[in-house]
């Protein structure tokens, strides 16, 4: 080789490390840069204070909780001890229906709600009702929990055992502690809670004195403690299990004072001869240990009653409280009355203006308050969790980073917390109620992304969200993805932006709410490019512009939401699922959209060529001219073939619902074609999740294999209304006849479901309409609001 010779390719040798040296460092520059991007900021305009204090526990029955990575919750534990001597029913976790019904009659997200609980076995109505006064540091606020028998013919009045506690979290081992203190000695005024929290400063928990007219009548044990006032338990707790109040309340120290009255029960019950012997009515030790961190009041109350608590923040009040009972006087009794009111009228009001009360005209009786309840359910399931949940690392489980979310939830007693892909369907409705709860939550989700785009599934954060889900269910990890489903929210507040600005009046947004759009898109537009591209990065199937889930197993594809839905048995890599390009194809054009609202023109023209892209593949590798539907396929690209995965269901219509195909596409009127039939997807309950004539229907879990889901059944009503319905589709009139109807069977099914049970349901049965499995799931059912007011 010729001196010449090495010198060339020394210098391209040079060059070539250059360039590599050059791309790296680009590279570098963008994970920094993207591990770096600005978080979204959280409660603008006033928001901190006014969702400082909320009922941010959905998993109990009523709480009051702060948004605080230390906070203070309050919380009602209740039994009824003269039913059945079931001495240990204390309830205070939300169950399906065991218990009885419940409901948040009013909720509106911010300032007041209404719920109103049937426990059945303990023969009472329950009803909770909390009002806020914001203010600096969360301001103060009120509850009222009244009871009346549950049947006017009952032989006996019923007990109601109250015990409601306060845990404050910011409260250190051997450092201070909250306190208890009374009118008098005899604790038969009212009594106080005091302690001292880091963001708010000096607090008041305040116990109103109920009305003479509930104190426990009857015959008691002879040594049960004294009924006639309010008892007590402080507790120092500080290990991980803090949150099981219970635990706390019943510890050694308790069982031990309960030992006489407890025994004395016992010997009565074997040696009577008598059909009934006195009520145990376990009480509080009248004990504050150092350092209590929980402290439980408890007052014993006959029905009819009204007991009234009452938080004040000392702050907000300039720390003048010198004479609390004042300040109390403004938020109970005749004034808890006049605020409840106002809100009430207030949420009536606004759901008129924002959710059309004309068109319930013509709906059945009832229909108006149901929608109401459904819209307050939603609200009123909304949590907020701090914590780390855990993932895998380097093939190491790992914790996460600490984080905070203020999410919607699907269900209170079944899945309390935040899931990724039922929170875009959440906020549809939430969007359309109150802009500003919506970019509050969607500004959490987006900022707990990490610097791939990866967004957790399932949010488990902190101890006691993890010890209410299975172990094999906490894991999370950062190859497997979830349906972007907050881009369905996202693009609503995009469209409620573009009304504004064209003046029409029927969107309702104010200027300020319209800002706040705005700036709401500008600051999550980073991260929303972020979270598309993590699709292209981990979910790109075998062929460019195709995607695949990832993390399948026999017969369970979570990633997709559609969880067990029929796929190709066992799973190999080849597979191409037509959901996820579909969902890949709506959030590029989304971002297109997007892009072009914030006048980012070249972003946009790149986001609808990869639509394009995407769209083109979906209809030449997905779409079968056999079934007349898109169907997954098993991709060889060693030799260039396919095969189809034949299903007839929710997946073969994804590129409709997620309205990807245009309205002139050639596979939109057969597509249409293959829904109206009753002996296979059609019913007059809804679409059914898999036809009838399926050879996988109703098979195994028969989880996504038949039943009958309101999401997915919205995404059906949405697309047509807003798309295919349109002058511009050629088949408007087919599309119109299906939209039409689908509304009408999911609106009134779902209706008569609740009349008939007081439950919305997680799914609907494919042939009767019954509603089945989770209940109440006040997640993406409650959609049916959007479905009676006629705004979708």
């Amino acid at each position: 080789m010729s001196a010449f010779t090495k010198n060339c390719l020394l210098l391209l040798a040079i060059i070539c490390l250059t360039v590599v040296a050059s791309k790296q460092q680009k590279q570098q520059k963008q994970e920094s840069t993207t591990s770096d991007l600005p978080k979204i900021p959280i409660g603008k305009n006033g928001l901190n204070d006014t969702l400082y204090w909320g009922t941010y526990m959905p998993h109990v029955y009523f709480g009051m909780k702060s948004r605080s990575p230390i906070p203070i919750s309050t919380g009602l534990v209740w039994s009824t001890p003269n039913v059945n001597d079931q001495f240990q029913r204390f309830l205070y976790k939300a169950n399906q229906g065991s218990d009885g019904q419940y409901h948040w009659k009013y909720h509106d997200g911010k300032m007041f709600g209404v719920q109103e609980i049937q426990d059945t076995n303990g023969k009472i109505n329950i009803t909770t009702t909390f009002i806020k006064k914001t203010g600096s540091k969360g301001g103060d606020w009120s509850v009222r929990i009244s009871g009346i028998a549950a049947n006017d013919q009952l032989q006996e009045t019923p007990l109601f055992s109250m015990m409601y506690y306060i845990r404050d979290e910011s409260i250190e081992p051997k450092k201070g502690g909250l306190k208890v203190t009374t009118q008098d000695d005899t604790f038969k005024g009212d009594v106080q809670v005091t302690g001292n929290h880091p963001e708010i400063g000096d607090y008041t928990l305040h116990f109103s004195k109920p009305e003479d007219s509930t104190l426990p009548k009857g015959t008691f044990l002879k040594n049960q403690r004294d009924l006639s006032r309010f008892h007590y338990y402080g507790v120092s707790r500080h290990d991980k299990e803090n949150y099981d109040i219970v635990g706390s309340i019943f510890s050694q120290e308790t069982k031990q004072f309960l030992q006489p009255s407890f025994e004395e029960w016992i010997g009565l019950k074997k040696s009577t001869t008598k059909s009934k012997v006195p009520p145990f009515i376990p009480t509080l030790p009248n004990q504050l240990n150092d350092n209590s961190n929980i402290v439980i009041v408890q007052r014993v109350l006959t029905v009819p009653f009204d007991i009234e608590i009452t938080f004040i923040s000392h702050e907000n009040h300039n720390n003048q409280v010198e004479d609390i009972g004042s300040i109390v006087k403004d938020l109970t009794s005749t004034q808890f009355d006049k605020l409840r009111d106002s809100y009430i009228d207030s949420f009536k009001y606004r759901f008129n203006q924002k959710l059309g009360s004309e068109t319930y005209r013509l709906r059945p009786k009832g229909a108006l308050e149901f929608s109401q309840t459904t819209l307050s359910n939603l609200l009123g399931g909304i949590g907020y969790w701090y914590g780390s949940g855990i993932t895998e690392q380097k093939n190491q489980i790992v914790k996460t980073k600490p984080v905070a979310l203020f999410s919607a939830s699907p269900s209170r007693p079944a899945f309390p917390r935040g899931f990724l892909w039922d929170e875009g369907f959440h906020q549809i409705l939430v969007s359309a109620w109150d802009v500003d709860l919506t970019i509050e939550c969607l500004s959490h989700w987006f900022n707990i992304m990490d610097k791939n785009g990866w967004i957790p599934r399932e949010q488990i954060l902190g101890e006691e969200a993890a010890s209410m889900v299975p172990k094999e269910f906490r894991l999370q990890l950062p190859h497997i993805a979830n349906p972007p489903s907050l881009l369905l929210a996202v693009n609503k507040l995009l469209l409620y932006a573009e009304l504004f600005k064209q003046n029409h009046s029927s969107n309702q947004l104010t200027a300020i709410e319209y800002e706040n759009i705005n700036q709401f898109l500008k600051e999550s537009f980073p991260r929303l490019q972020r979270f598309y591209q993590y699709y292209w990065k981990t979910q790109s199937g075998n062929v460019d512009g195709l995607f695949r889930w990832r993390g399948r197993q026999i017969n369970h594809t979570l990633a997709s939401g559609l969880d067990d839905y029929p796929r190709p048995s066992p799973p190999t890599d080849s597979e191409l699922h037509v959901d996820l390009s579909s969902w890949v194809a709506f959030f590029a054009n989304s971002l297109s959209k997007i892009s072009h609202y914030l006048k980012k023109d070249a972003e946009s023209t790149q986001y609808f060529n990869d639509y394009n892209k995407v769209l083109k593949n979906i209809d030449l590798y997905h779409w079968d001219p056999e079934t007349n539907r898109y169907q997954d396929v098993i991709y060889h690209s060693n030799n260039q073939t396919k095969e189809y995965f034949r299903t007839h269901g929710y997946i073969n219509y994804f590129p409709m619902i997620l309205s990807v195909i245009p309205e002139d596409s050639k596979n939109f009127l057969p597509l249409l074609d293959t829904l109206k039939n009753p002996r296979q997807l059609w019913s007059r309950y809804g679409i059914r999740s898999l036809s009838v004539d399926d050879k996988h229907y109703g098979t195994n879990e028969n989880y996504w294999r038949g039943p009958i889901w309101f999401n997915i059944n919205y995404l059906f009503i949405h697309s047509l209304s807003t798309k295919y319905t349109k002058s511009s589709c050629p088949h408007k009139e087919s599309a119109t006849d299906i939209y039409y109807s689908l509304q009408s069977n999911m609106a009134y099914a779902t209706f008569s479901q609740f009349q008939e049970t007081g439950f919305i349901y997680e799914q609907y049965d494919p042939i009767t309409g019954e509603g089945k499995r989770i209940h109440p799931f006040n997640g993406w059912t409650s959609l049916v609001t959007l479905l009676l007011s006629e705004k979708v």
